[in-house]
């Protein structure tokens, strides 16, 4: 993806909690998602032929597709058609845009994709900013820990096809399972979704759209920089990524940034390993030591079982089941023990907020259409996954705004009669 300038915090006033559904928050959120500088890009073509419909009235259309989750354009015109209501939301009067007219509109919108990200970029800023105004000091603030991970977009292509009618995408692997048969593979042709979002109130803050194939640990370094560079106000403290992040050099690159590496390790541990996968030294007897405390320097401190082991018996005052250790997590040791213990509770808790960005592709998935539409190509899978996240985040800008944290991440928009 291109570099995208910072777009600075937008101050939003909050204001007395209105209906949390219903065709008024439809508004409140077709408002705020609406970006002056990408609508005044767009009156700048020249028309030729019969007047055009406004163009906030199709970006507005644009938007309304992803809110009211319709998949089709179709859907969406028989549901303008049927609804003079949403026709005056989007200021479309007694005439609907044809199937062609909407395609052509997407079209010359993805020429300004960079537009579409910054107006996502600015709404989710403001998101952020307003979830930490008026938290107490010993709340972590957005942003402290942050978590990345990546899911799959499907082209709407068939990878099998030759030639390939999406020249882009890409086969990738997408998840395995064990079965009677064995260990089962399932691929994906098309494209991936690499994203990093608040670990604690799960607003998205930067991503970026490559081909189904890219692996997700090498991504970590560049979408690590892509976000402090849009985002420099965060406080970045924790890092969290599931084992398709294990690799020593990401954790060097966080360790030097000042961030702890919160990734779980790949269970690759053997008889005579020095550390199981906890990052817990084992002892003569085979026996996982027990973690007890990590000192004010960083040094993590074990001791032996106090049940000890089949060798408590056979050595002499049972000096290695009572022994205790210390470890200093540096070099390859960053990896196995981890600046925060793998075995420490506080690991355990950190590690546990990465559930938030996976319930994040969920939500966005079944509420705002992140992986189903009808496109080909990056750059309509770009714009199509930019107004995917705007219009998530929109919605959770106008919770926060209304004073609804709890139900920031509730993406339904409930119309009457629906």
């Amino acid at each position: 993806m291109a570099n995208h300038d910072y777009t600075p915090f937008r101050v939003i006033e909050q204001i007395p909690a209105p209906p949390a559904h219903g065709y008024s928050q439809l508004q409140r959120i077709l408002a705020l998602a609406d970006y002056e500088p990408l609508l005044e890009r767009l009156r700048q073509y020249n028309r030729t032929g019969r007047p055009p419909y406004p163009v906030r009235s199709m970006w507005r259309v644009m938007l309304l597709k992803r809110l009211l989750n319709l998949r089709y354009n179709t859907d969406l015109i028989d549901r303008l058609r049927s609804n003079p209501r949403l026709r005056e939301l989007c200021g479309l009067g007694h005439h609907v845009p044809s199937p062609s007219m909407l395609t052509r509109f997407f079209q010359r919108l993805a020429l300004h994709e960079d537009l579409v990200y910054q107006a996502f970029l600015e709404t989710a800023t403001t998101v952020a900013r307003l979830l930490d105004h008026g938290s107490s000091p010993d709340e972590y603030g957005t942003g402290t820990s942050i978590a990345i991970d990546s899911t799959d977009i499907p082209s709407y292509a068939n990878g099998n096809r030759e030639p390939a009618t999406d020249p882009d995408a890409r086969w990738g692997h997408k998840s395995s399972h064990k079965t009677k048969e064995g260990k089962q593979v399932e691929w994906v042709f098309g494209y991936k979704v690499h994203l990093i979002c608040d670990a604690v109130h799960g607003v998205p803050l930067s991503y970026s759209i490559l081909p189904a194939n890219a692996g997700d640990s090498p991504q970590l370094p560049r979408l690590v920089k892509q976000v402090r560079a849009e985002h420099p106000w965060l406080n970045i403290e924790h890092l969290l990524a599931d084992k398709g992040y294990d690799a020593l050099s990401n954790y060097k690159f966080l360790d030097n940034l000042g961030i702890d590496p919160i990734i779980l390790i790949r269970d690759t541990y053997k008889h005579g390993d020095l550390y199981d996968a906890k990052g817990r030294p084992i002892c003569l007897g085979n026996i996982p030591m027990e973690y007890v405390r990590t000192d004010d320097d960083g040094q993590h401190h074990f001791q032996c079982n106090p049940e000890g082991c089949h060798l408590k018996w056979k050595l002499a005052f049972s000096l290695y089941c009572q022994d205790t250790c210390e470890e200093l997590p540096e070099g390859e040791l960053l990896r196995k023990l981890g600046r925060t213990a793998r075995a420490s509770q506080d690991f355990k808790d950190l590690y546990d907020q990465r559930q938030t960005i996976e319930r994040f592709f969920g939500s966005a998935k079944h509420s705002r259409l992140l992986d189903q539409h009808q496109y080909r190509g990056t750059t309509r899978i770009r714009l199509h996954v930019a107004l995917s996240m705007l219009t998530y985040t929109a919605t959770m800008l106008d919770h926060v705004r209304c004073g609804r944290k709890s139900k920031l991440r509730h993406m339904r928009i409930a119309l009457p009669g629906r």
